[in-house]
């Protein structure tokens, strides 16, 4: 995973007390990387950087420096496409490391922050440029990779994760119940929800995906700018073979890149189709240790044998985690660990079983810090259509119940006295065309998945 922990002054040097509030802010996540622990510390700035190597294992140390120290640079990720991007470079550069994440610096260099819009990859980075007198605050595209933020007129700090800021002195803790239990998701209500999110704490701002802020160190302002949207991109009207075509380049592609490691890669094969697509295409590049869970339901489902069948056609060292719910014992201080893991009440028991399945893997093989895993593509790919659409095959009512959806988004933005009175009767007193949306049911219905 890798940390990031950092602290900006802007009037005066950071003092021995504040470099080890900042030295103990990445004490507290240093299980993101266990492989080293680097900082840069020098007048108004203290960073810190915890490290899980994958790339180079023994010189891509970070934070990155310019050859005068006028930049430095972290990242915690990794960068997909970084061969071809080395061809962008306007000079050459003596690159320090086979690292990935080091051309994020040469980029920044020659591009300014425009060179986002070459990476492919999940980051979150950190760019302090002494010349601009700005400090870059970045995320990735879906937000993958965490990064939160507490800001005053005296300095900025900021980490990968909530629970390292609360360890500077200062920084803000209380939770903000308000805006957790608004949230949608969170009070199970039937509704699509496209809002940003939050990190559930007042005064801890949380990044979105597709952005980065902008802090001017001159003027001691933030600003928060956009470099992608979902949202906006172009729907495309191509035939059915064509869209399959496409999506099979981009899947093979996709799948092919993330093999990009110099330690051992697992996959977390499930018997579904998603899982098994990934395998299909990474079992031509390399062999793979593979991670299925037999348990009462994935035995019922048919998820166990399927997993079996896939994993000897493609010839994966195949590993099976017993996950039995008479012997597993979870106690009230295991949910408090995996919620203080997670920092989010978005906490349920798929949470649970995957952390178990990490803990399996990395029993079964130490070596592996990688695991390739279908998650998420179900949200994208109508793979809850019959959920939604009480097992009637039909898309037509599938798309029904996404109508509902977008409804109970628009109703949520009223005011509470109408939406109330709608509650009350059996059919709804308003009608759908009362409501005024910027896309069809599906699109907000993704949207929302985004989120």
């Amino acid at each position: 995973m890798c940390g990031i922990v950092g602290l900006v002054k802007f009037h005066y040097d950071v003092t021995s007390h504040e470099v080890l509030s900042m030295k103990n802010m990445l004490e507290e996540i240093n299980y993101r990387g266990p492989d080293g622990e680097f900082y840069h510390i020098n007048g108004r700035e203290a960073f810190g950087f915890c490290r899980l190597a994958i790339n180079d294992i023994t010189h891509g140390h970070q934070p990155f420096a310019n050859h005068d120290e006028s930049i430095i640079v972290m990242v915690n990720g990794e960068i997909y496409n970084y061969h071809d991007l080395k061809s962008k470079l306007k000079r050459k550069r003596a690159f320090r490391s086979r690292s990935d994440c080091e051309i994020a610096l040469y980029l920044y260099e020659d591009y300014g922050i425009n060179f986002l819009n070459f990476l492919n990859g999940m980051f979150a980075i950190s760019i302090l440029d002494k010349v601009q007198q700005k400090l870059y605050l970045i995320k990735d595209r879906f937000g993958i990779k965490p990064l939160f933020y507490n800001f005053t007129g005296e300095r900025i700090i900021f980490a990968s994760e909530i629970k390292a800021l609360l360890q500077y002195p200062n920084c803000p803790r209380t939770f903000d119940w308000m805006e957790a239990l608004s949230d949608s998701w969170l009070a199970g209500h039937v509704s699509n929800n496209i809002t940003p999110v939050g990190s559930f704490f007042s005064g801890i701002e949380n990044i979105p995906g597709g952005h980065y802020i902008e802090v001017n160190l001159r003027n001691k302002t933030v600003n928060t700018k956009e470099y992608w949207n979902i949202t906006k991109i172009p729907i495309h009207h191509l035939s059915k073979n064509k869209i399959i075509e496409k999506y099979i380049n981009l899947l093979d592609t996709s799948s092919t890149k993330c093999l990009m490691s110099d330690v051992d890669i697992g996959l977390f094969l499930s018997g579904g189709i998603d899982s098994v697509s990934i395998g299909h295409f990474v079992a031509k590049h390399t062999e793979i240790n593979s991670f299925s869970v037999v348990s009462r339901s994935t035995i019922i489902n048919g998820d166990a044998e399927y997993a079996l069948k896939a994993a000897q056609h493609y010839h994966f060292n195949e590993h099976f985690a017993d996950f039995n719910e008479y012997t597993m014992d979870y106690s009230i201080d295991d949910w408090k660990s995996l919620l203080w893991l997670c920092e989010s009440p978005y906490c349920s028991a798929e949470q649970l079983y995957k952390y178990h399945l990490h803990k399996f893997a990395k029993h079964s093989n130490p070596n592996i810090k990688v695991i390739l895993t279908g998650q998420g593509s179900d949200e994208f790919n109508g793979g809850y259509s019959q959920l939604f659409s009480e097992r009637d095959p039909a898309w037509a009512t599938f798309m029904q119940s996404l109508k509902i959806l977008d409804k109970n988004k628009e109703k949520n933005l009223l005011n509470d006295p109408i939406n109330t009175w709608d509650n009350l009767f059996q059919g709804s007193l308003l009608k759908n065309n009362f409501f005024k949306t910027k896309n069809n049911p599906y699109l907000n219905y993704v949207y929302s998945k985004y989120r």
